[in-house]
């Protein structure tokens, strides 16, 4: 029953048909299941296996749109002749999505990559996933590990929910340096945030703040006129335009933002940064199976993790890539266990609709 209620409970919040293609056209299959496919060999037999389907679909919460854009030309620079269609979109929508086609036998993604970790592991209770085991995902960091020990998710990708600012407005010794500080009066009207429905970011950050603080963190919250959004992103350019002074955003596209110049700057709580594990996952009917697993062989490997994590400064998540220079030596981290995630997402929305109204 209660995958159920969450279908229901994220259909509220999201439309699931909007897409954010950018230019890759995504063709939605229909009826029965892909015909079986052998599975090749990691390597070079599984690269010619993938020419030979040319082709796989990526439903992507992990990234903004421009970058999950340079990661699937960074896979087709590395593997030339197989185009990457991109479906990007909040961890909500991604999710809703994919339950409705897989309800309706369409089968159309080859891979799912989703911020929120309850909405995965719902999706692999389903039976809608496939066990695989990515070559280098050995790699991962020790504390990234054996999320998933039945082998239907990994661990693929690290960031911090952070508080943002907008530094030609805020003075820096009025920053907010904790989560309760943003319950001051100072900030009323001022705070831009997302929805915990819609947006893993956002569920774990209002788990967190639950835990931490008890529900009537997010009642005095909601007192403070906060504009909320979907995407945890949204509240970016609402903070660099001026919409809003403070927000409560992704570390990797704030560092981001901030590096090509936008007014962002960011501030790792002193009661914790709350940390946010992004999964892999290659769904039971991919159309493309040996390229969706190619992709994910990708993800651990060594071009992946040099050339576009840390290059583009995100959380390491592997032994390959360097840590970022703007977070904080001693930084405090928030870690919530996957269990409390997946048990607290519809009491916490629950609380948020009770509280903000929708």
């Amino acid at each position: 029953m209660r995958r159920w209620a969450k279908a229901a409970c994220i259909a509220v919040a999201a439309s699931v048909l909007a897409t954010g293609c950018a230019g890759r056209a995504i063709q939605i299959g229909f009826g029965d299941p892909p015909p079986e496919i052998p599975l090749a060999e990691p390597g070079e037999a599984r690269y010619q296996a993938a020419l030979a389907e040319g082709t796989l679909t990526w439903y992507a919460a992990w990234y903004d749109l421009e970058q999950t854009e340079r990661a699937a030309e960074l896979f087709e620079q590395t593997y030339p002749g197989i185009d990457v269609q991109v479906l990007r979109q909040s961890s909500g929508r991604v999710y809703q999505r994919f339950l409705q086609e897989s309800d309706a036998r369409q089968f159309t993604a080859d891979v799912l990559s989703l911020g929120d970790q309850s909405l995965a592991f719902d999706l692999r209770d389903r039976g809608d996933l496939a066990r695989f085991t990515p070559e280098g995902v050995d790699h991962l960091l020790p504390q990234y590990r054996d999320l998933d020990p039945e082998g239907y998710l990994h661990v693929a990708g690290a960031a911090h929910v952070v508080i943002t600012y907008n530094p030609n407005l805020v003075p820096e010794n009025e920053v907010p340096r904790t989560w309760s500080g943003l319950l001051d009066p100072r900030w009323s009207g001022q705070i831009a945030a997302s929805h915990p429905a819609a947006n893993g970011y956002a569920s774990a950050w209002a788990t967190a703040m639950v835990d931490r603080y008890g529900e009537h963190y997010l009642e005095r919250l909601a007192q403070q006129n906060v504009l909320v959004g979907q995407s945890i992103a949204d509240t970016l350019p609402r903070v660099a335009g001026g919409e809003r002074q403070v927000g409560i955003s992704g570390s990797s596209s704030a560092a981001t933002q901030m590096r090509e110049g936008s007014p962002i700057r960011l501030v790792y709580p002193e009661d914790g940064a709350v940390l946010i594990r992004s999964v892999l996952a290659i769904p039971v009917n991919a159309p493309h199976p040996n390229a969706a697993r190619l992709f994910a062989d990708f993800i651990y490997g060594e071009v992946y993790n040099r050339d576009f994590v840390e290059a583009q400064q995100f959380a390491p998540f592997t032994d390959l890539s360097a840590p970022p220079p703007y977070v904080p030596e001693g930084m405090t981290e928030i870690s919530l266990p996957q269990q409390k995630l997946t048990d607290e997402l519809l009491p916490v929305i629950d609380l948020w609709r009770r509280d903000f109204g929708a």
